[in-house]
């Protein structure tokens, strides 16, 4: 965002919005696109299968919130989703890190690569997941009334955007991105 822009970003935002307007599922419709959106959902960058599954099953549940009212128990077993993709992924950069580690050793026993290399790709594939689910999570805390968990699920979405193997700039374009969609959603409503 310009300089220019940001300035005059709280303004815009605001005029954005009619003072009659209900606004209660646009956290709901925000993540949607922002977890499982075809072009732009951070699904796209997950590589765990747990995730993956995780991912979809808070993308139905905050579908269904647009339109019905969730049961503690559809939102208990999303979460229990959430928490096993994150026991997995917690395993699974474990198991990384020592791969990593005896794909840099040639036939000598030496190390062709660095440690520091390998534990930074493990890193980086936990800190994504990592990210990206408990952003889920936090998005399933909007929905309920959680207090701040809209606040927390942007910091999520931000850290995950951080951590997609991309260019450089990724991360910036990324937050550009969330910014218009939240005008596009507030002009819509």
């Amino acid at each position: 965002m310009s300089s220019k822009d940001s300035k005059d970003f709280a303004i815009n935002l605001f005029s954005t919005i009619s003072v009659d307007v209900d606004l209660s599922k646009l956290y709901a419709r925000f993540f949607i696109w922002l977890l499982i959106d075809e072009k732009d959902g951070l699904i796209n960058f997950a590589n765990s299968i747990d995730t993956i599954y995780a991912i979809e099953d808070v993308g139905e549940i905050l579908k269904k919130s647009l339109t019905e009212i969730l049961s503690s128990e559809e939102i208990l077993l999303v979460k229990e989703d959430i928490t096993y993709a994150i026991d997995e992924i917690s395993k699974d950069a474990e198991q990384d890190a020592s791969f990593y580690e005896v794909a840099l050793r040639n036939d000598d026993g030496r190390y062709e690569g660095s440690i520091a290399d390998a534990s930074e790709n493990s890193d980086t594939y936990y800190n994504f997941h990592n990210a990206l689910l408990n952003l889920a999570d936090n998005a399933i805390g909007c929905i309920c009334g959680t207090p701040n968990a809209n606040f927390s699920a942007i910091e999520y979405a931000d850290e995950a955007a951080f951590y997609i193997n991309a260019p450089i700039n990724y991360s910036t374009q990324y937050r550009t991105k969330m910014t218009s969609k939240i005008f596009e959603l507030l002009s819509s409503v």
